[in-house]
């Protein structure tokens, strides 16, 4: 009987140990989990109880072991193969990030010395790729990230610096462009009121054409306007006639021009001419009212449109009403309106 009852409680302590290595052999698909090592341990811990309570015949308690062991065994060594293949997918994507931030850190000084083409849409999708990149590569890097993440941040405000700058660079070249050739067409219409252009006009023609061909060109639209009346002063010069027409197109629009410029200097905050203040008085209270009934403003538009309407308009303008329209280029160049 007691061999019976010895041989009884074997057998279950045998199944008991087994079960820790079923246990142990479960925790191997959970190897890289935080709680992982804590529960081996408490399995290990178990089985130490379940050997003191009861020992087994030696070659049923070595097999056993060695089974354990093994199970203990594929535990740490997964989680270590695991740990190393996460070091080194994350070594990875800190590379990858790293030279996120080494392609944008060199488009700038790139800019700068001209060698880059990309425009600014190209620069912006370029922007977004390399955003979207950032944002699936940082996953999972923890506090590791933050000073990558400053760097990324620091390069990518400094693109859109760049690229803003140079948006604002172009639209300050087309206003001086604008002012250049509004410089020549009243040059232009100032030869025809005066007659000075009438005693070789072929020669001023090819002049006036060959200054205006060497500056940029306007927007389509923009073109077009100051071309026609660039074209309607040279007309005038070769043409009596159309002189005499030019003569009163511009003795009729003096006034509007000095209107809109009074207008533009009101809207910019610009200060005028001590002697005009009454009649940019008169300008602001006629704004008021038509404000107040509904009417539409005259010259109504950003002041980059009412601008450019009144650079189509034939005038000649005199040193000091020169000045002023330079200082409204000058104001809205840097506006960007």
């Amino acid at each position: 009987p007691l061999r019976d009852a010895l041989s009884a409680a074997r057998e279950q302590a045998k199944a008991g140990r087994r079960a820790l290595i079923e246990e142990a052999g479960v925790l191997a698909s959970k190897a890289t989990e935080r709680e992982t090592p804590s529960q081996l341990k408490a399995i290990q811990a178990r089985w130490q109880e379940q050997a003191k309570a009861l020992s087994l015949a030696p070659r049923d308690e070595r097999a056993l072991w060695e089974q354990f062991r093994s199970a203990c065994d594929t535990v740490f060594n997964t989680r270590q193969v695991q740990r190393k293949e996460e070091d080194v997918r994350k070594h990875e994507n800190r590379r990858a990030l790293e030279d996120l931030c080494v392609q944008l850190e060199q488009l700038v000084p790139m800019s700068d010395k001209g060698a880059t083409d990309k425009d600014d849409q190209a620069m912006r999708r370029l922007l977004r790729e390399r955003q979207e990149q950032w944002t699936v590569q940082s996953r999972g890097l923890g506090p590791a990230l933050h000073e990558l993440e400053s760097r990324f941040n620091k390069a990518k405000t400094a693109v859109e610096a760049m690229v803003s700058a140079r948006a604002r660079s172009r639209e300050a070249a087309v206003w001086d462009t604008l002012a250049a050739k509004e410089r020549l067409c009243d040059e232009l219409d100032g030869l025809v009121q005066s007659g000075a252009g009438t005693a070789d006009p072929a020669a001023r023609s090819a002049l006036a054409l060959e200054q205006w061909m060497a500056l940029p060109a306007l927007p389509a639209a923009w073109e077009q306007k100051m071309t026609a009346r660039r074209d309607s002063a040279l007309r005038a010069l070769s043409d009596a006639a159309a002189a005499s027409d030019y003569r009163s197109r511009i003795e009729q629009g003096a006034e509007s021009r000095a209107q809109g410029l009074l207008a533009l200097e009101l809207s910019l905050g610009l200060d005028s001419p001590a002697e005009l203040q009454s009649q940019r008085l008169a300008l602001q209270v006629k704004q008021l009212k038509d404000r107040f009934k509904g009417i539409p403003a005259t010259g109504a538009g950003t002041a980059g449109e009412q601008l450019l309407a009144l650079c189509e308009r034939p005038g000649v303008s005199p040193a000091a009403e020169r000045q002023r329209r330079e200082r409204i280029f000058s104001t809205i160049a840097k506006a960007g309106k």
